[in-house]
């Protein structure tokens, strides 16, 4: 009777120490699968890191620093000079600077008639 139960005394601690290993192991694959997508994410990140680090030496150069400020500013060198074009038509328009063209029949109609209107 002694040895039955020791038997199954044993059985049951060999029974839970396989299931907690069982479950340490489980875990550890899911570690090592994390720990894969880490330094994945680790060398986007380092080559991002890289790329923003070029970005600001070259904006931080006199080359992008003169080119902005001729561009957004206006700004010109000594002897140069600065023309403002408006962006669009309608800003074009709006200051007068195209008028619509009538046909040249139109324009001949005025001309002998200023008086005719349409």
């Amino acid at each position: 009777m002694k040895s039955k139960l020791l038997n199954l005394l044993v059985l049951i601690v060999g029974g839970l120490i396989i299931f907690n290993l069982s479950q340490n192991i489980s875990r550890l694959w899911q570690k090592r699968g994390q720990v894969g997508e880490g330094k994945q994410r680790l060398e986007e990140l380092k080559i991002e890191n890289r790329k923003l680090k070029g970005e600001l030496e070259y904006v931080q150069s006199p080359e992008f620093i003169e080119k902005e400020v001729r561009e957004k500013l206006g700004w010109a060198k000594e002897g140069e000079e600065v023309w403002v074009l408006p962006e669009s038509i309608r800003e074009i328009r709006e200051i007068g600077e195209i008028r619509e063209e009538k046909p040249n029949w139109k324009k001949w109609l005025e001309l002998f008639y200023p008086n005719f209107s349409e």
